[in-house]
């Protein structure tokens, strides 16, 4: 009985002709990375900064990224060219939290990273929801 070979996932893609191309899944992957890059970098040395750090990612497309493992490629990416980390002074305190739910609870809550700038509560509640525990906003209030 022969063994069935495992092929690539491959996605399509428009080309400029109006055709399309299918491509491997891993060339859309990189394909996401760079691009959330280079608007990054672009945005972040701009003179002046248009923006940087969280909302540098988010205005940067964080949202096109499949999961925290191409958050933290992008993030490695921008400091490889010598830029600071977007997740600047938080990297350490977010080393065990998944970037992708951050980001989607903060997109979902409408959280402007401008304004309230401390992504650790919302890690804080993503720590607390694996642990099983119940969050501040879903806790009854104090009598």
């Amino acid at each position: 009985m022969k063994k069935k070979r495992k092929l690539p996932k491959l996605t399509g893609v428009s080309t400029p002709f109006g055709g399309v191309s299918w491509a491997p899944a891993e060339d859309e992957r990189k394909k996401r990375i760079e691009s959330v890059v280079e608007t990054y970098r672009a945005n972040a040395n701009s003179h002046p900064p248009k923006t940087s750090g969280f909302n540098g990612l988010v205005q940067a497309g964080v949202f096109i990224l499949a999961d925290d493992s191409e958050i933290r490629e992008v993030c490695e990416r921008v400091q490889e060219y010598g830029d600071r980390s977007p997740l600047g002074k938080y990297e350490d305190k977010l080393q065990d939290v998944d970037l992708h739910a951050l980001f989607a609870v903060a997109k979902k809550r409408g959280y402007d990273f401008l304004r309230e700038g401390n992504p650790e509560k919302i890690a804080n509640e993503l720590k607390a929801r694996e642990d099983g525990q119940t969050s501040l906003a879903q806790q009854p209030p104090p009598r």
